[in-house]
């Protein structure tokens, strides 16, 4: 024990160990086991390791209650900067999404930066996404209509409620050309067919030359004449509605039934 109690004494000394040497005097057990002369030497090295300790306290400057208060204040106008920083930073984001009337992404940023951006902000952010959601909700109905076209209907219908609302006029009038170009189409469709519908209709100058007869008298060849030739009332208003429904005018449906009649009435 002896042994184990000098051992801790000469360790805290050469590890200049101030608590635990004092710790190693203070206590009865150890100052029992060492000699007189090692308690001494014991006492001498701490109150070395005391004045040293002193000395390097006395080294170090003390701050007034100015300069701390100063040093708060710097730090706060710092932390006050970069929470400035990231609003800015953030809003900037925000802002760009309501410049790209993009209300998905409005959505996400402002989840995004819930707790970053000020309450005012977010407000002003928010009274902006119900009319942002009814514009994409009618982007939507018009792209969809927009992909049949030859439904022009529908497409009409959703161009007159894309102009009753706040939609870009450039987007309205970009559906309006589409809708457009689908009704020359049609147009264009039913011309051609009404066209093949006149040529079939009329006999050819071949089967007119041989439809006379030896007398140079001529054959009836349509619908129409033959009626009249026949002077069947009930053929001859068949015939009529046969080339109204194949897209003659009443102007010439009527000179159709004059020449019938003229040649074979």
């Amino acid at each position: 024990k002896q042994t184990a109690a000098r051992r801790e004494l000469h360790q805290a000394v050469a590890r200049r160990d101030y608590a635990a040497l004092k710790a190693t005097l203070e206590a009865e057990a150890v100052k029992q086991l060492l000699l007189d002369v090692e308690v001494m030497w014991g006492k001498r090295e701490l109150d070395a390791l005391a004045f040293a300790q002193d000395e390097v306290a006395e080294a170090e400057p003390i701050r007034s209650m100015e300069e701390i208060l100063a040093e708060e204040e710097l730090q706060r106008c710092e932390e006050e900067k970069r929470r400035e920083a990231e609003i800015d930073a953030a809003w900037q984001k925000v802002q760009a999404a309501i410049d790209a009337d993009d209300e998905k992404q409005l959505v996400k940023l402002l989840q995004d930066f819930k707790g970053i951006l000020p309450a005012e902000k977010v407000e002003k952010a928010q009274r902006r996404q119900p009319a942002m959601f009814a514009r994409a909700e009618m982007r939507r109905e018009l792209a969809l209509a927009m992909k049949t076209p030859e439904n022009t209907e529908k497409l009409m219908f959703v161009i007159a409620a894309a102009k009753r609302s706040c939609l870009p006029q450039a987007e309205v009038l970009q559906a309006e050309q589409v809708l457009k170009e689908a009704v020359d189409a049609r147009k264009a469709c039913k011309k051609q067919a009404s066209e093949a519908s006149r040529m079939a209709s009329q006999p050819s100058q071949a089967s007119q030359a041989e439809a006379r007869n030896a007398n140079g008298k001529k054959e009836p060849q349509t619908q129409l004449e033959r009626a009249v030739s026949a002077n069947d009332k009930q053929l001859i208003k068949e015939a009529l509605n046969e080339l109204k429904a194949s897209g003659k005018s009443t102007m010439e449906t009527s000179l159709l039934y004059a020449a019938a009649r003229k040649d074979f009435g």
